[in-house]
């Protein structure tokens, strides 16, 4: 099966943030939107899909990694996001990808006992409406590739490269004015009180400001033992 370099993401301009977790916070896109650890959160090879290292968080303690608020990590109308997740527990809501905390809403990309959902709002002082999809019961210790893309209203969940659904919400553009509120992997809210922590491990996290098409994400899950996007 092709790598995903054949799309040449890396250089895709619409890649704006592309976190290996390898050790590091680094944004490998050209926004350097890099993350910071929170609650003690750590990279450990144990975490690790590709590379030597992944994220490892304890949903007790709400670990997460954010990234200082920057236009490139939200847009209005359409969005994609892609990421590997491993759960030691799929008990309950635990995000995946979020710009969401009570100073500011704009998206929240989460994961919830076997649904796969988005809650998304146009006006930054609204919780939105959560766009949930039902898939296949997620397992504990076991490896996932999870996708959404958003586009004007409509949402599309992807399990291991395959298009599993999609839901359709009240707002069809996202607030893109919530300028203090940051980015996060791993909770719902950008903060040492973040919520809806994630219960496990996450590798090779991505946003994009366009939709990805649905061969884009089987090639994603399919690049497997190939770094993304390199």
């Amino acid at each position: 099966m092709p790598a995903i370099n054949d799309l040449s993401l890396l250089n895709d301009s619409s890649l704006q943030g592309y976190w290996q977790l390898n050790n590091s916070g680094t944004d490998d896109s050209d926004n350097s939107n890099t993350l910071t650890l929170q609650n003690s959160a750590a990279y450990a090879t144990a975490a690790a899909k590709f590379g030597s290292h992944g994220l490892s968080l304890e949903r007790d303690s709400v670990q997460h990694a954010t990234a200082a608020h920057d236009s490139s990590l939200v847009h209005a109308t359409t969005m994609s996001w892609s990421a590997w997740v491993y759960f030691e527990s799929t008990t309950g809501q635990q995000n995946v990808m979020s710009k969401w905390d009570n100073n500011g809403r704009s998206y929240r990309f989460f994961l919830q006992n076997n649904d796969v959902a988005l809650a998304l709002t146009e006006d930054k002082t609204q919780n939105g409406t959560d766009q949930v999809v039902q898939v296949t019961e997620f397992s504990t210790n076991t490896w996932y590739h999870v996708g959404g893309t958003y586009n004007a209203g409509t949402f599309k969940a992807y399990v291991n490269g395959a298009f599993v659904g999609q839901g359709t919400g009240a707002d069809t553009t996202c607030d893109t004015t919530t300028t203090t509120t940051s980015f996060a992997i791993g909770a719902d809210t950008p903060d040492t009180s973040a919520a809806n922590g994630f219960d496990g491990y996450i590798d090779d996290c991505a946003f994009f400001n366009r939709v990805l098409t649905d061969a884009e994400m089987r090639l994603i899950y399919g690049s497997k033992g190939a770094k993304f996007f390199n």
